[in-house]
């Protein structure tokens, strides 16, 4: 994507970063509040259940190593209620194995960490373009 990070407009979408390390939420939200994006945050599978049940968010990043719950089961266990809203994998680890895993337990997509900004736009505007 060659967009001018100044032209990029989340406005109107609401990210779900589910992650546990503090500086990985920092750049993620650094990213979407400059994009004028809306966050909210949790740092557990466990929270991502319930803040995605009670807050409705229109796209959820999820870490895949997390404690309490990882993000593997909490995709499993919001797919159970919220059939739509598109869960992004943010993964250090992109082999075939992890990214069949992640489709598996009914995540969209996934964007390898660090992550380029550009493709974290391009994939949050790809699932929310209609919000």
């Amino acid at each position: 994507m060659t967009e001018n990070s100044n032209h990029k407009d989340l406005t109107g979408v609401t990210v779900l970063i589910v992650e546990d390390n503090t500086v990985n939420v920092f750049v993620a939200r650094k990213f979407v509040e400059k994009w004028f994006g809306n966050v909210i945050v949790a740092d557990n599978g466990a929270m991502a259940v319930d803040m995605t049940r009670d807050h409705k968010p229109d796209i959820i990043l999820m870490d895949l190593q997390m404690p309490i719950m990882d993000g593997y089961e909490a995709a499993a266990k919001i797919r159970e209620f919220d059939k739509v809203t598109p869960i992004i994998a943010l993964t250090a680890s992109a082999t075939l194995d992890t990214k069949g895993k992640t489709f598996d337990v009914g995540m969209n997509d996934y964007i390898s960490k660090p992550f380029n900004p550009n493709e974290l736009y391009g994939t949050i505007k790809k699932y929310t373009s209609s919000t």
